[in-house]
């Protein structure tokens, strides 16, 4: 539809219905702008010559008017005609359509007991950690995914290899190597070549399996477009990098998770509050992120005291300093605002450590401490300049007397400010940090 033509003419060239079966080293491209002109001339009411035999529709192209939409091959290709954006797809043409549906299809048939002895093959593969292993075969796999026909690929030589004729045999191998191949990251001439020989080497064994009586003719569509991946390889770049494999997955992220965040009533509506709320928490993090690291950047300029007395007035103005290296668009709040709000009385004086860790959920309290009061006693010797040895000896004099019957004071609730973010919210927010103590259910 997107190309404008019928279902049994090639998108891409102006090949015969009947003929796609047919190898063709350098096939006579579309051309756009003949193409255009001929549907252009349908739509007015005046149908020209050559319309039905392109095998065009006559609906309006949407791409039309669209920049880029066309690439001149002549000055990349050396060619006289020119090529459209249509690029191969790895996952549906080469993994499903040429290897699955018809490749593996044509090659089981061929065999003795056909699809049992497929299956007792691919149970008896030997167990290899880099293998995918079908303990109990391919005929009760439901649900086939690009991961495991890949897998299949990897070992499906192996199970064709004594089991069917030899050209059988080489026709299957040159399609395993043509979809290895069309694989590659980056190529070179070398590969090129290597990925034209695949494809010759495949229309010269294919005949055995007209041969065997499996299939009549070639003329498929999906066989057809492995004639086009190199000069699509040369014009876009490694097939690799427009596969839909990518799309899949945002299909997983965005339409499947999405639906099932909801309660699958006007979906619709909740899957894209929840993709809001996504992009939201995606944001906060990358700015959590980004300020974790412009505050570490910051941390040697302000450790750079050497007088008193100007560690002293550092101290006293350590607010405004956050506040002038910060970006301008995050702060939001008032200079009186406030960073965090508790109560006066805690609710839970004298609390052990033994209390908090079993009946509060904390059993890392005591670990947590040991951070907290040492990177503390850091920070404070950078302003404040003191022998290492004495902080480190208060330290460990601190820690050395705490154990499990030490008791602390538990406050039921405290409120911290959140760091400003536009994205998120146009108003300053406050997090809620609660402890309270583990309660039996009721009648036990």
């Amino acid at each position: 539809i997107v190309a404008c033509c019928q279902e049994n003419h090639c998108p891409k060239c102006l090949v015969q219905p009947n003929k796609r079966g047919v190898p063709v080293d350098l096939p006579v491209m579309r051309d756009p702008d003949k193409m255009l002109a001929m549907i252009w001339s349908v739509l007015e009411g005046n149908k020209g010559p050559g319309f039905a035999e392109a095998g065009l529709r006559s609906i309006h192209p949407f791409w039309a008017n669209l920049p880029h939409c066309d690439i001149d091959t002549e000055t990349r290709l050396n060619m006289t005609d020119r090529d459209t954006n249509l690029t191969p797809d790895l996952l549906h043409q080469l993994h499903k359509g040429v290897f699955k549906d018809h490749t593996m299809k044509w090659a089981t048939a061929c065999m003795d007991s056909k699809e049992d002895e497929v299956d007792r093959r691919f149970r008896t593969m030997p167990l290899h950690p880099d293998l995918h292993h079908f303990k109990k075969g391919i005929l009760l796999v439901s649900q086939w995914t690009g991961n495991k026909y890949k897998q299949m690929e990897k070992v499906f030589l192996g199970v064709v290899a004594g089991a069917a004729d030899s050209n059988v045999v080489k026709a299957v191998r040159a399609v395993l190597n043509f979809v290895y191949y069309a694989h590659y990251k980056a190529h070179t001439e070398d590969s090129l070549s290597c990925l034209q020989d695949a494809w010759i080497r495949f229309h010269l064994h294919k005949h055995v399996f007209v041969r065997l009586g499996v299939c009549n003719d070639f003329n498929i569509p999906k066989l057809h477009s492995m004639s086009h991946y190199i000069n699509s390889i040369r014009l876009f770049g490694s097939a690799d990098g427009y596969n839909t494999k990518g799309p899949e997955q945002l299909y997983i992220d965005f339409a499947k998770l999405g639906y099932r965040a909801s309660n699958r009533k006007q979906y619709i509506q909740q899957m894209t509050t929840w993709m809001e709320r996504q992009d939201a928490v995606q944001r906060l993090d990358q700015y959590l992120q980004w300020l974790k690291a412009g505050r570490k950047s910051q941390q040697p300029s302000r450790s750079g005291y050497n007088d008193t007395e100007e560690a002293e007035d550092a101290e006293k103005d350590g607010e405004e300093v956050e506040q002038e290296t910060a970006p301008e668009s995050h702060v939001r709040a008032d200079d009186d605002s406030e960073e965090y709000k508790i109560s006066k009385r805690p609710a839970f004086p004298s609390t052990s450590v033994k209390t908090i860790t079993e009946e509060f959920g904390a059993p890392d309290y005591i670990r947590c401490l040991e951070e907290f009061v040492t990177k503390t006693v850091a920070s404070s010797s950078a302003s404040r300049p003191s022998p290492p040895i004495q902080a480190a000896s208060n330290v460990n004099s601190f820690l050395h007397v705490v154990n499990m019957y030490t008791t602390f004071s538990v406050y039921r609730q405290f409120k911290k400010r959140l760091l400003h973010m536009s994205q998120v919210s146009k108003t300053l927010a406050m997090d809620s940090i609660c402890a309270i103590p583990a309660k039996s259910a009721g009648g036990l």
